[in-house]
């Protein structure tokens, strides 16, 4: 892609300048400056049909609840209808 105003070879040093300039501006960290945990967050989860008010304090007994691996959709529990979606 050419310029029609720019001779070819100032329109490369222009566009890489802005490349350039753009690059520096991008905010990403060096790679070599990030630290990351990596977590499994596919463990131990439960499912209970229903809605609970009580069941979001951090003691309450769910061991009742059946088990479940995640991604799980509530949707296949009950019978189909087209208020479960």
């Amino acid at each position: 892609m050419t310029c029609s105003l720019l001779p070819p070879r100032r329109f490369a040093i222009l566009c890489t300048w802005w490349l350039a300039a753009f690059a520096g501006l991008s905010g990403a960290a060096p790679a070599a400056n990030v630290s990351r945990e990596v977590m499994a967050l596919d463990l131990d989860w439960r499912f209970h049909p229903g809605d609970l008010t009580n069941a979001i304090a951090p003691d309450y007994d769910d061991h009742e609840w059946r088990r479940v691996e995640v991604p799980h959709d509530y949707v296949v529990e009950g019978v189909f209808s087209a208020r479960n979606s």
